[in-house]
């Protein structure tokens, strides 16, 4: 069985493309295109259930149909290599696009006191290789738990006022 083969390519950048050549040899042409990232700056909702299923508006600018997509999880930092849930995006134009929010991902930062957990949605334009620097927060709310109501009864015509008691709510969850 022959052992692996050595051999040089040389990569020449310029101009928007990239050319491989082998010695003299030209063995194909590539071409590249450079591209602003894209930016959020808008989430909206903002929030939604922790099994996901949100149709999710981003405003920003620099969206491309058919290659953006986005991305729920962790803030960048040096330390995180884009961790968190893809979601595929639709491209209204350059700056709105929709993705479906994800069921909340493991790399959420979870907290028990507000009943939310917190993710940081970015985009990315060139297939989730690189991701915008911006981007906006979602939350990711636990259901509200309903602990009792009064009355129990009322008229069949309808009209009775209920007070509902409800615990361990979001602020951003509205009853």
């Amino acid at each position: 069985m022959p052992g692996p083969v050595e051999t040089s390519v040389e990569v020449v950048i310029g101009n928007g493309s990239l050319a491989f050549s082998s010695g003299r040899q030209s063995v194909g042409q590539l071409s590249f295109r450079y591209v602003d990232p894209p930016n959020i700056a808008s989430v909206e909702p903002n929030h939604g259930r922790l099994q996901g299923g949100t149709v999710v508006t981003i405003t920003g600018n620099n969206f491309v149909t058919g290659s953006t997509e986005c991305l729920f999880g962790p803030a960048p930092s040096a330390l995180t290599v884009y961790a968190g849930v893809r979601a595929n995006a639709t491209v209204i134009n350059s700056t709105m696009a929709t993705c479906i929010a994800p069921s909340l991902p493991a790399s959420a930062t979870f907290s028990p006191t507000q009943d939310e957990g917190t993710v940081m949605v970015r985009a990315s334009t060139n297939g989730g290789v690189d991701y915008g620097h911006t981007g906006g927060q979602y939350y990711y709310l636990m259901p509200p738990k309903l602990q009792g109501m009064e009355p129990t009864t009322g008229q069949e015509t309808g009209g009775t006022r209920l007070r509902v008691q409800v615990v361990g709510t979001s602020s951003l969850f509205q009853v």
